[in-house]
């Protein structure tokens, strides 16, 4: 029995409705496929980033456009386009475990400290002065240019991580031992940043050093009680030295507090000295002046100021009768009954005078 549709008939009416509903559903499905996959290539680009368009493995801009800023942006979707995102602005971090020694897990205990250096599994740096100690360094760092970044290196992270190992390898072999574990770590950091930046600089990696840390510097575990000595005996030292110095210091400042008073005392000594001096060389001037015009006057005024000067200094004062000479004597004992002053000394002076 033949089932097909005859033209015209009431089948063929049916078939052809369903089939132009079917194609009419299958357009406005691929219509919103299509919408959908133009809509799915929207780029959103967050802030301190920049991204770059592929069409077929090809950059799509170039010159100073090829890197778009934060914003909306569209792109072909894949498999057509590809967009590549770099974090430009924002800081990265790289850890450096090269240099540091194989940790088990059994931890650091004594008993599970090796008794040498693997250097199959342990990192390690020798110093200037043939020192062995291991250190971890972090590196901070920002993309200054992403284009070079991305598109120069096949795995830039892994170039920068190999550069800070050559650069603390450089550095680690014109640094003592002492300064590398203890005192001049800071000088070492400062070191390795600027030899990293160098390199990066000669490279064009197109990456801004911000910082790079020394997390931590050991000397080898088999030898630490004895950089642990060395430290104690050191800090000991410095100790000492300061407290020597802090003596030395307070000494010298006595000394220079006693100078001064001393040379002070002396020199007003001096002004008073002078000043008595002079007045006294006035009054001798004065007198000899005097003595000149009338000697005789000048000579008993001058006898009559002493004895009188005298007599009131005295403690006891004696007047003697007269002598078989005839003549009467004044004695005066100066000193016995008051102690001595810096007018009238502790000798006993006797002044005699024979009187008329």
């Amino acid at each position: 029995m033949n089932t097909t549709p005859q033209p015209g008939g009431p089948a063929y009416h049916a078939l052809a409705d369903a089939l132009h509903v079917s194609f009419n559903i299958l357009r406005a499905a691929m219509a919103l496929i299509a919408v959908l996959y133009i809509f799915s290539g929207i780029v959103i680009v967050h802030q301190h980033e920049r991204a770059f368009i592929l069409i077929f493995g090809r950059l799509h801009t170039t010159g100073a456009t090829r890197s778009l800023g934060p914003g909306f942006h569209w792109s072909p979707p894949p498999p057509i386009g590809q967009v590549i995102r770099v974090p430009a602005e924002r800081v990265q971090t790289i850890n450096s475990t090269g240099f540091w020694y194989a940790e088990s897990h059994t931890g650091n205990n004594a008993s599970s400290i090796p008794a040498t250096l693997n250097p199959l599994h342990d990192g390690y740096c020798i110093s200037g002065d043939a020192g062995i100690f291991h250190s971890r360094w972090a590196l901070r760092y920002t993309i200054s240019d992403p284009y070079r970044y991305v598109f120069a290196f096949r795995d830039p992270q892994g170039v920068l991580s190999n550069e800070l190992e050559h650069a603390v390898l450089k550095v680690a072999l014109i640094t003592p031992i002492d300064a590398a574990l203890r005192t001049g770590r800071e000088a070492c950091r400062a070191a390795v940043t600027a030899e990293l930046q160098r390199r990066c600089n000669q490279l064009q990696l197109g990456v801004s050093i911000q910082r790079v840390d020394l997390s931590a510097a050991l000397p080898p575990r088999q030898v630490k009680k004895a950089f642990d000595a060395v430290v104690e005996a050191g800090q000991e030292r410095s100790q000492i030295i300061s407290r020597a110095q802090a003596y030395a210091d307070r000494t010298v400042n006595d000394a220079h507090g006693r100078a001064a008073r001393i040379i002070a005392e002396g020199r007003a000594y001096r002004r008073d000295i002078v000043s008595r001096t002079h007045a006294d060389a006035d009054y001798f001037s004065k007198v000899l002046t005097k003595y000149r015009a009338h000697p005789s006057i000048t000579a008993r005024t001058l006898w009559q100021d002493a004895v009188r000067r005298a007599i009131n200094s005295a403690d006891e004062k004696y007047v003697i009768e007269p002598t078989p000479a005839g003549r009467r004597q004044l004695r005066i004992i100066i000193g016995q009954a008051s102690p001595p002053s810096q007018e009238t000394s502790a000798d006993t002076h006797q002044a005699r005078e024979d009187l008329p």
